[in-house]
């Protein structure tokens, strides 16, 4: 089986919500401003709680919207192409323009239909969503979703299967490199992510500084508890979310086997391919390679990372390999840009040439009428 579909801008409300996860980044933010708003309110700053409350409504509008149009952005940049999904009997791929992928069964995580549309959600990554459109008829939306389902059931547990088929690419890669994705790289990965932004030192360092001031001046005890708890409280609430993201993350990242992956450059983008899944990514959709020790990291345009861990390289060569993916981009973007460019001058030229047709005719109509 074979679908072909392209998301459009209109498609991203629908999408978000197939997609979206419970809002705990709001959730989390009121439950650490209010103890700071309450510790005003009883210390008796008034005016200075309406000031504070108004400020803090409009930061968090708009880092809320700020958000939501960042990732219309990707959604519009990275999702809004041609895409085909081909079911076969070994793997399933998704081929874009600038990226595919194919997907061993046992990567699939789960098959879902609401409102119309097909969503298959990934061990790892983005869900798939296939829109109404793709489909001609809902039996033939109920086709997928069955086969896929079967598919799943029947593939090998996720720490044996192996996808069956490599997908061969046109041109040999220009450089590879081998590493292992381990508990150690998934904890890794997870301190990169979540490392101590406020340190418990500067929470003791204020709380002890406000008990100082509420002993020195005792006729203002209240008013400095309460300046003193508006600051220590949110701090004290960051801190805490952190670890418990922090500990949610290293649970979650546990793995039950070691994955071997390959990462190998190519003139047009870059491959990852592993015993579950095959991917290729165009040049267009990175921002820059870079060495961020102890990880090699590629920076995404949609601000995700793919990281290789340095101890991958044994003879030093990661800065020699960075520099050859940032070369191989930048070839990447420039042939682009001269493509666009070429573009362009084709248009202006037959723009260029009707134009010339329409005045050469306007200057033959008056002769015409004169004879």
């Amino acid at each position: 089986m074979e679908f072909s579909f392209e998301l459009t801008p209109e498609d991203y409300p629908k999408h978000r919500r197939l997609t979206a996860k419970f809002p705990w980044a709001a959730v989390i933010a009121v439950a650490i401003v209010l103890p700071s708003l309450l510790s005003l309110y009883l210390g008796g700053f008034r005016i200075t709680l309406a000031v504070v409350a108004g400020l803090l409504f409009l930061l968090l509008v708009a880092a809320f919207r700020a958000a939501a149009r960042l990732k219309r952005r990707s959604f519009v940049e990275d999702l809004c192409t041609p895409q085909i999904v081909r079911i076969c009997d070994e793997h399933l791929e998704i081929d874009g323009i600038i990226e595919w992928r194919r997907i061993d069964w046992s990567y699939l995580e789960q098959v879902e239909q609401r409102d119309g549309w097909v969503v298959i959600r990934l061990f790892e990554g983005q869900p798939l969503t296939i829109p109404p459109r793709a489909f001609t008829d809902p039996q033939q939306q109920q086709q997928l979703a069955d086969y896929v389902q079967t598919a799943m059931s029947a593939a090998e547990p996720r720490e044996s299967s192996e996808l069956a088929v490599w997908r061969e690419l046109d041109d040999p890669p220009e450089a590879e490199v081998q590493y292992t994705i381990d508990n150690l790289y998934m904890r890794s990965l997870v301190e990169l992510r979540f490392h101590d932004r406020v340190g418990w030192t500067r929470v003791l360092l204020l709380a002890v500084l406000t008990a100082v001031g509420c002993k020195v001046w005792p006729n203002f005890a209240r008013q400095i508890a309460a300046a003193g708890a508006a600051v220590v409280l949110p701090m004290i609430g960051f801190r805490i979310m952190e670890m418990v993201l922090k500990r949610t993350a290293l649970q979650r990242a546990q793995l039950q086997f070691e994955l071997p992956m390959t990462l190998m450059l190519h003139q047009d983008g870059y491959q990852r391919r592993c015993r579950l899944f095959q991917s290729f990514t165009s040049w267009l959709l990175v921002a820059r390679m870079q060495i961020g020790r102890p990880f090699v990291l590629i920076s995404h345009t949609d601000h995700e990372h793919l990281l290789v861990p340095m101890d991958a390289w044994s003879d030093g060569q990661e800065a020699a390999f960075c520099e050859l993916g940032n070369q191989l981009r930048q070839q990447r973007l420039a042939d682009d840009d001269h493509m666009e460019n070429r573009k362009a001058g084709e248009q202006s030229e037959d723009a260029d040439a009707e134009g010339g047709d329409a005045a050469k005719q306007q200057d033959e109509e008056p002769d015409d009428e004169q004879d």
